[in-house]
């Protein structure tokens, strides 16, 4: 059994590596290029930064050496990467997904305006949150995650062959982009939708026709079932 790490380029390798040490046979298969980009509209009143990933904060850093006051984070990965830009006070939501993040911010009300670093394409649940609760925020786009143009030689070969494959889907995005992908590399829609895919995301999200999947609502719901 293969097991293909779908998500952004740079994201791969560590999850591979980690399935790896698991014993598990992992191959990459990125299907995003992340590209960071300056806002020249960028501004730094008495604020508190949102990061809902580490490329948020590595954009940030990209555009400016001026920290906020705090800065609140999805996930221990983006708070460390927010520590290692020198950013002092930070909250890290304990559940890393977009809905508990939200509900977060509005608790946490009192550190407004936010300034939210993030991508062009991104869940809208945080703003709408934020919006719907009268909370000061502005938005800032630090990076671009953009579709790839193939799939590698070394997941086609997979793909054509007999082996039992387990795409693991970091978001429906990423499941869309590979499906995609792997059709107009001529692999047959009969071997697609016979895979059993992984997918973080939401079945309302899900773009591709295939019977047999399971979605997780967070990446460490998936990297549970890799515990024992």
């Amino acid at each position: 059994m293969y097991y293909l790490v779908v998500r952004a380029d740079g994201q791969c390798t560590e999850t591979v590596e980690l399935l790896v040490k698991k014993g598990l046979n992992a191959v990459s298969a990125p299907v995003l290029s992340v590209d960071y980009c300056i806002d020249d509209n960028l501004a730094f009143p008495d604020y508190s930064a949102i990061f809902s990933s580490r490329n948020g904060v590595i954009g940030f850093k990209k555009n400016t050496n001026i920290l906020p006051n705090f800065a609140f984070c999805i996930g221990q990965k983006t708070a460390n990467e927010a520590l290692n830009i020198g950013i002092k006070n930070i909250v890290c939501a304990e559940q890393s997904h977009s809905e508990a993040f939200a509900e977060l911010l509005v608790k946490k009300r009192e550190y407004a305006p936010f300034n939210y670093y993030t991508a062009h394409f991104r869940k809208p649940c945080i703003e709408n949150s934020l919006m719907s609760n009268n909370i000061s925020f502005s938005t800032y786009i630090v990076y671009e995650t953009n579709p790839v143009t193939t799939l590698s030689n070394e997941v086609l070969v997979l793909l054509e062959s007999d082996e039992e494959i387990v795409p693991l889907c970091f978001s429906n995005r990423c499941a869309q982009i590979f499906y995609s992908l792997a059709l107009n590399k001529g692999i047959a829609k009969q071997r697609l939708n016979g895979l059993l895919w992984h997918i973080i995301g939401s079945r309302d999200a899900l773009d591709i026709s295939v019977e047999n999947y399971l979605l997780f609502k967070t990446p460490n719901a998936l990297y549970e079932l890799f515990e024992n």
